[in-house]
């Protein structure tokens, strides 16, 4: 037969390990939320450090396709002057075929 007094320990005993339980469980979901919002900081920390990264490297190839059009603008240039160059150099020797010339200034010959 159960007696009042049995009741009261079963229930409080019940009570007791529900109490424990909703503590434990309390606990662990608390220590997750902390393990999450670390995590989390971490993460948006990463994140910026790859969005700078990114615009570092962005400005970088920017900067490098401006500096290569610019080079190969002034490689044309200069390849445009060389030929210039060549053009005067062949009209001018053309008229200085068969005459004798005194070359002046030179340390060896070669």
């Amino acid at each position: 037969p159960l007696t009042p007094l049995i009741t009261l320990s079963t229930i409080l005993t019940t009570t007791h390990h529900y109490h424990q339980t909703t503590k434990t469980s309390f606990r662990t979901s608390h220590t997750l939320a902390l393990q999450a919002r670390e995590r989390t900081q971490k993460a948006q920390e990463a994140l910026r450090q790859a969005q700078a990264e990114y615009e570092h490297a962005k400005t970088a190839e920017e900067y490098a396709l401006s500096e290569s059009e610019r080079a190969t603008k002034e490689k044309e240039e200069m390849h445009e002057h060389v030929d210039y160059v060549e053009g005067q150099v062949r009209s001018f020797s053309r008229k200085m075929r068969d005459r004798r010339v005194q070359l002046t200034g030179l340390k060896r010959n070669e």
